[in-house]
């Protein structure tokens, strides 16, 4: 063979084999990640989300800022991204404002918004959410507590209390309990707004998310575009180089 024709076919050889070790670092990735999002749901990847860190990493997702809420038998209540957070942790969705909460003894935790009334145990475990036929008022201006039962007012003023811890009945107040002030937010401490703020952001996306993303190459925007098209014409490269070497293996 001709000096020309081996150096090449060395060239040949060198570009294959360099390509090859790129596309398999490719395949191995986008065949592990396209397994697991196979069995994403024995994984429980949709239940389980990243961190607020990698959230604002990736995907560029500020949390929320959080600056007060209620304490309540020795936990904090707040609401974030239209969730309802007792200590860091989110038990309910769908609160726009949280509008009070108060503990109902001995073993009750009442969370008040605008158009409903959540029910939690005192150790923040959600027990009901109730709405429309189930409360006195259907547009809650505030609430308060007074002797263990749970005092709502309406927008036009008038107030009703529970006649039980359950909340399953009610009656107007009296006119003493009418005069109780309505529980008012509180600053929340440092330690529990930044507890709280780890959770936002990252709690939108879930693990089947991020890795759907990373296979298609989306998560990472124009790189994530330039790294697909470049792995098609790696692997156009990777094919054209092997049918040349064949070819010319048959030659010889």
């Amino acid at each position: 063979m001709p000096k020309s024709g081996a150096s090449k076919q060395r060239l040949l050889r060198t570009l294959h084999r360099r390509t090859g070790v790129v596309i398999a670092v490719l395949v191995i990735w986008l065949a592990i990640s396209g397994v697991m999002l196979n069995h994403s749901a024995g994984l429980r990847l949709n239940d389980r989300h990243i961190g607020a860190d990698l959230a604002e990493a990736i995907y560029g997702l500020q949390p929320e800022s959080v600056e007060s809420g209620f304490l309540v038998a020795e936990q904090w209540l707040a609401t974030a991204e239209n969730q309802l957070f007792v200590g860091s942790q989110p038990v309910a969705s769908g609160y726009q404002n949280l509008l009070a909460a108060v503990a109902l003894p001995p073993m009750f935790i009442v969370a008040v918004d605008s158009k409903s009334v959540t029910l939690l145990l005192s150790s923040g475990e959600l027990v009901e959410r109730l709405y429309g036929a189930d409360l006195p008022v259907q547009q809650i201006a505030t609430a308060s507590s007074s002797d263990e039962f749970l005092l709502l007012w309406s927008e036009s003023g008038r107030c009703f209390r529970s006649t039980n811890s359950e909340l399953v009945a009610w009656q107007p107040c009296s006119e003493a309990q009418r005069q109780t002030a309505p529980v008012t937010q509180a600053t929340l401490p440092a330690e529990q707004r930044q507890a709280i703020e780890k959770q936002l952001g990252g709690a939108k996306i879930s693990w089947q998310q991020l890795l759907l993303d990373l296979h298609s190459g989306k998560a990472v925007g124009w790189l994530g575009r330039l790294l697909a098209d470049s792995s098609a014409i790696l692997l156009i490269l990777l094919a054209v180089t092997g049918l040349v070497m064949a070819s010319r293996r048959r030659k010889l």
